[in-house]
């Protein structure tokens, strides 16, 4: 009777057995043995080399100007008696990157590739972008390389210094003083 009991036993647990096994299969060779799957699921990024600028952000101080100094001028002209304001940006590029595949772009609120004053008072005046030579004017909103005039060999080495300067221009309007501020985002990418 006790053997029929663990036998009866035993026939009950392989059937709970076999239904806490649901959904799984066994290996046609070796019946015995239980297989279960998941799927997992992997992301990632491969990138190509290329440059970053060294810091997130910077500020340009402008010399004071006279509204006389944009008298009598066009528009585009630089303001009159001003020395250019010299920047500098700097580049740094991870190893096996091609210089020749890097591009840059610099964009703002602009009409006649002139910087809008887009947080200040003063009228009639903007600001352009210039090589370091300051002798020629960067385009805004066009995608730049290192065979761009003024940005030959920009991008030539691991790590780059690129100079830059601005001056105060003379934009569309009356000239009228007051605080002349704005913005422009440099972007650089591997293409």
């Amino acid at each position: 009777m006790k053997k029929l009991t663990s036998l009866a036993m035993a026939f009950a647990l392989t059937g709970v057995a076999g239904s806490a096994f649901a959904g799984t299969s066994t290996d046609n060779a070796n019946a015995t043995a239980l297989h279960a799957s998941t799927t997992v699921h992997f992301n990632g990024l491969v990138e190509e080399p290329t440059c970053s600028f060294k810091g997130k952000s910077m500020k340009v101080v402008l010399p004071v100007v006279s509204t006389a100094a944009f008298a009598n001028l066009t528009e585009g002209q630089p303001a009159l008696n001003t020395q250019k304001k010299d920047f500098s940006l700097h580049i740094s590029c991870a190893d096996n990157f091609q210089s020749d595949r890097m591009h840059m772009k610099i964009t703002g609120q602009e009409e006649n590739n002139i910087l809008k004053n887009t947080h200040g008072t003063a009228k009639g005046m903007g600001l352009q972008i210039f090589s370091g030579d300051g002798n020629t004017v960067l385009p805004i909103g066009q995608e730049l390389n290192s065979d761009t005039a003024g940005l030959t060999n920009a991008f030539l080495n691991k790590d780059n210094t690129l100079q830059l300067s601005t001056k105060y221009v003379r934009a569309s309007g009356d000239v009228t003083g007051g605080k002349l501020a704005t913005d422009a985002v440099f972007e650089i990418y591997y293409k």
